[in-house]
C-alpha cells in the first residue's frame, strides 16, 4: 500500500510538472509571437515611410526638373524675340543701302576707302580688287588714289582692277583677293553693316529691349 501511494504521488508530481512546464512553453511562445508582431509591424512602419519619402523626394526631384524646363523655355522664347528683332533692324538698314549707292559722289568716296581698308588687311603685295560690274568703270578711275592710300600706309600694292568677274548679290561695296585667291577679304556694304551691327549690337539690343545692362544679352 505504501508502494501504490509513493507511485501515485510520484505520478502526481510528474504530471504537475508537465503541465508547468507546458505552461512555461506556452507563455513563451505567447510573448515571442507578440514580439515578433511587434517587429513585423515595426518594419512594415519603416518600410511605408521609406516608400512615402523616396515618393515626396521624386516629386519634389520632378518639379525641380519641369521648373527649370520651363525656365529654359522661357529664355530660348524671350531669346528668340530678341534675335527676331535684331533681325529686322538689320534688313531694315539694308533696305537703306540703296540710299548710299544713289549719292554717287559719297559712294565713289565710299568705294576708294573701302578698297582702301580691304587691300591694306589682306597685307599682300599683289592683289585683285572685285566690283559689281555697274561699279567697274568708277573703281578703275579710282585705281591710282586707292594704291596711293595702301602705299600710304606702308605696303606696296600691284594692283588688277578684275574686268570679267564681278560680284553679284550684294548692293555695293568690293572684295579684295590676294595669295593666288586663297585670301579674300569682303568689304562689301552688306558686310560692312553686319560688322558694324555686331560691333554695337549690345547699344541696339539696350535700345530695342530697354535694358539698362547692354551686356547681359
Amino acid at each position: 500500500m505504501s508502494s501504490q501511494n509513493s507511485i501515485q504521488k510520484m505520478a502526481a508530481f510528474i504530471q504537475t510538472e508537465a503541465e508547468e512546464k507546458a505552461r512555461e512553453i506556452r507563455d513563451a511562445t505567447k510573448r515571442q509571437i507578440s514580439i515578433d508582431t511587434q517587429h513585423i509591424k515595426q518594419e512594415g512602419r519603416q518600410r511605408v515611410n521609406k516608400i512615402y519619402e523616396k515618393k515626396m523626394k521624386d516629386l519634389e526631384t520632378e518639379k525641380k526638373i519641369n521648373m527649370s524646363n520651363l525656365e529654359k523655355e522661357a529664355r530660348l522664347s524671350v531669346l528668340k524675340q530678341r534675335q527676331d528683332r535684331v533681325k529686322q533692324s538689320l534688313e531694315k538698314a539694308k533696305e537703306n543701302l540703296d540710299s548710299i549707292v544713289s549719292d554717287t559722289g559719297k559712294y565713289k568716296t565710299l568705294l576708294k576707302n573701302l578698297s582702301i581698308q580691304a587691300l591694306f588687311t589682306l597685307q599682300e603685295k599683289k592683289a585683285t580688287l572685285y566690283c559689281l560690274q555697274r561699279d567697274l568703270e568708277v573703281v578703275k578711275s579710282l585705281k591710282n588714289d586707292i594704291v596711293k592710300g595702301v602705299e600710304e600706309k606702308g605696303l606696296q600694292l600691284e594692283l588688277t582692277v578684275h574686268e570679267e568677274k564681278f560680284l553679284k548679290n550684294t548692293k555695293g561695296g568690293v572684295v579684295a583677293s590676294g595669295y593666288k585667291g586663297r585670301i579674300r577679304v569682303d568689304n562689301t556694304l552688306e558686310e560692312r553693316l553686319e560688322a558694324a551691327l555686331e560691333q554695337d549690337l549690345p547699344y541696339l539690343r539696350s535700345m530695342l529691349f530697354q535694358n539698362r545692362d547692354p551686356n547681359l544679352y
